[in-house]
């Protein structure tokens, strides 16, 4: 009877030791992590000519659409260029005109002189003449060139004023806008950001050693820690390259190795991009918050 309790207490110690195992495997070498990120893509809304804000058609954190329009500069200053630049170009226009007209004369002089008999006309006459022709060609490129110069300044102008309109370049969200109409817009300066709705993605991050469990185009199964919900994926792409904390440089091009203990030594973590196959509709996704990625059929 004690060599059956014997046996069972030693079968019950085996056990756990056998289940203790098994979780302890799993927890270090099944390729999981609790240290998931969902990311977005961010379009920085920048315009791209300067002036003052006089219509602003969105607000914080709203949905808009790809070309829809997010605000209006004052136009005031570009739609006088632009008529500027178009009587520029007339006016290059009517000289290249002129120009031309010059040529055909000069042309139809040194013909002229040509044809007379030698005792006629002198030879510094016909060079004279021949000099006038080279003069007028010259003259109708440089006016050509002034054509060409301001149909580029007609095109410039034409553009700049199309930008006081700026359109959303992707679906997304705004954020982050403190914008309000009135204020003076910086050619180049961010006003706020756009996340792009179809840019949702995680960045599981994974220690070393689970590295060999996963490849591209396994099956990822992320948990939100916001409420739970499921969703399915796959493994884009694995990070190839973390920043070494534990070298440096001591500003002589000599790496600088800081110390560490030998006997303790801690995975690092590798970023792994994670693909969702598909999203539910109405669920809010929000870039920066956690996730806990699981790899594999599960």
């Amino acid at each position: 009877m004690k060599k059956l309790k014997y046996l069972s207490t030693l079968l019950v110690v085996a056990a756990a030791i056998f289940a203790v195992w098994l979780v302890w495997n799993y927890y270090m070498q099944s390729p999981w992590t609790r240290d998931g990120k969902i990311h977005a893509e961010q379009v920085s809304i920048a315009p791209q000519v300067s002036g003052t804000i006089t219509s602003l058609r969105v607000k914080d954190n709203q949905l808009v659409k790809a070309g829809e329009t997010l605000f209006q500069i004052d136009d005031t200053p570009y739609r006088i260029a632009v008529a500027n630049a178009l009587a520029q170009q007339a006016k290059a226009s009517s000289d290249l005109l002129n120009a031309q007209s010059s040529v055909a004369r000069a042309q139809h002089e040194a013909r002229r002189r040509q044809n007379l008999p030698k005792n006629f006309i002198s030879a510094e006459d016909l060079d004279t003449a021949n000099i006038a022709v080279q003069s007028a060609q010259a003259t109708e490129q440089a006016a050509r060139a002034s054509v060409d110069a301001a149909k580029a300044a007609l095109d410039r102008a034409r553009w700049e004023l199309s930008q006081t309109v700026v359109k959303a370049p992707v679906d997304g969200w705004i954020t982050n806008m403190s914008t309000r109409t009135g204020d003076y817009a910086t050619t180049g300066s961010p006003l706020f950001a756009l996340v792009d709705s179809h840019s949702f993605h995680v960045i599981g991050y994974f220690e070393e050693t689970k590295l060999r469990h996963l490849k591209p185009g396994d099956i990822a199964h992320v948990v939100l820690y916001s409420n739970g919900t499921r969703l399915q994926g796959h493994v884009s792409s694995i990070g190839r390259a973390i920043f070494d904390q534990n070298t440096g440089t001591d500003g002589t091009l000599v790496a600088d190795i800081k110390p560490t203990i030998p006997w303790v030594r801690l995975a690092q973590r590798v970023p792994v991009r994670i693909e969702f196959d598909t999203v539910p509709a109405g669920l809010v996704l929000v870039s920066g918050t956690t996730c806990t990625v699981y790899i594999g059929d599960k």
